[in-house]
């Protein structure tokens, strides 16, 4: 077992603001976004850059969203934004 490979990583969602959907839609979002990227952690490991022992704050203010959008989708979506972002 490698020892400088974590066995488990936190990523802690302060506030996820979900404003203009009802309450069943924020629901599925933030499960698709737990979902995804944890799935992107497990496939593609800590992306990056991203040190064991740091703890980065990450923002992502103002994200423009098209009318019809699921929940899911953007779910995923923002995931893959973050999981990016972690890498820089």
């Amino acid at each position: 077992m490698d020892l400088s490979t974590p066995s488990a990583v936190t990523v802690e969602i302060d506030e996820l603001v979900t404003e203009g959907l009802d309450r069943s839609a924020a629901h599925r979002l933030s499960g698709a976004l737990e979902t995804e990227l944890g799935r992107l952690i497990t496939e593609q490991g800590l992306p990056p850059g991203l040190e064991q022992s740091s703890t980065p704050v990450l923002e992502i203010d103002d994200l423009e969203v098209k009318s019809g959008v699921r929940p899911e989708r953007l779910g995923r979506d923002l995931a893959s934004i973050l999981y990016r972002k972690l890498g820089r």
